[in-house]
């Protein structure tokens, strides 16, 4: 009896074994898949972004408190920061992803948000000039240059550009309410677009593992597999959590613009989002998480 129970525990072990050993062999056969990423634009716009970082002088966030006549200084010592990343949007971008463990240091994240925060800057100048329009499309460029400038990067990237977009949601949000109506159906269309434009998170993803196939040992990659020790799937689940959420204000925002301009134009509010498609919005959003069409 004994033998018996013993060798149906070795018959168990084994096939355990033999699993945790299938596991591992298709893991690391796709670790060590290759994903040839697309080729860089020529003329790449992060380059301009790069030469937009290099020349950046003072720190945007000690003016948010100052006089008008200090931040309309700081934002005009750095007009060729702001020149060069409207150049820079003006075309297609994308990051020369570094395959170096340095590579976080190399792409000088920090640098991203001073540049955004200065375009921050030059947008509440606006504002405070009763500039509002201009303020708008500043705003809107704050968005785009967060997301053009991160293109093309890992997971650590996207978060960051994220971060920097969301300063631009926020600030163009804050002033929806003194939009005229075609302000707001002109930036309702324009996020869209720019929504429609975004890098999709299997993109990033796809960067990202192909970062990891070119920089991390094989040991430590392996090691990284074993699923009851693995980071790497609980990482990527909150990575794709964190933007799913970082989407609905972006998404409220359409809405709202548009709904204001329906307001200003019909004198009513919508009784549905429906009734916005397809004069002010192409479709109605929806919740990424779920896939579920918002409403207001």
């Amino acid at each position: 009896m004994p033998d018996r129970k013993f060798k149906r525990g070795k018959a168990f072990f084994t096939l355990c074994l033999l699993i945790l050993l299938s596991v591992l062999a298709y893991e690391l056969v796709e670790l060590n898949r290759k994903t040839p990423l697309p080729p860089l634009p020529n003329p790449n716009g992060y380059d301009d972004f790069v030469k937009a970082q290099n020349l950046i002088v003072g720190t945007s966030a000690d003016f948010a408190w100052g006089s008008l006549e200090d931040l309309r200084k700081h934002v005009a010592e750095n007009a060729g920061v702001l020149k060069f990343v409207r150049i820079g949007l003006a075309k297609q971008c994308r990051i020369a992803l570094s395959f170096t463990t340095n590579y976080l240091d190399l792409r000088s994240l920090g640098d991203i948000k001073r540049v955004t925060r200065l375009l921050e800057a030059e947008g509440r100048l606006a504002e405070l000039e009763r500039r509002t329009n201009d303020a708008a499309r500043i705003y809107l460029v704050t968005i785009r240059y967060g997301m053009e400038s991160c293109r093309g990067g890992v997971m650590i990237d996207h978060l960051v550009g994220i971060a920097c977009e969301t300063i631009g949601v926020n600030a163009l949000q804050r002033i929806t309410a003194s939009l005229d109506a075609t302000a707001c159906r002109d930036l309702s269309k324009q996020l869209q677009e720019i929504e429609r434009r975004q890098e999709s998170l299997a993109d990033v993803m796809r960067n990202e593992a192909e970062w990891v196939r070119l920089t991390i040992p094989v040991w430590q990659r392996v090691a990284a597999t074993i699923p009851f020790a693995s980071l790497t799937r609980r990482a990527q689940k909150n990575f794709v959590t964190k933007c799913n959420q970082s989407e609905l204000p972006f998404k409220r925002l359409i809405i709202d613009l548009a709904v204001r301009a329906y307001e200003l134009d019909r004198g009513r509010h919508p009784r549905s989002l429906n009734e916005l498609v397809p004069d002010y919005l192409d479709a109605v959003p929806v919740d990424p998480a779920t896939g579920m069409k918002l409403t207001n």
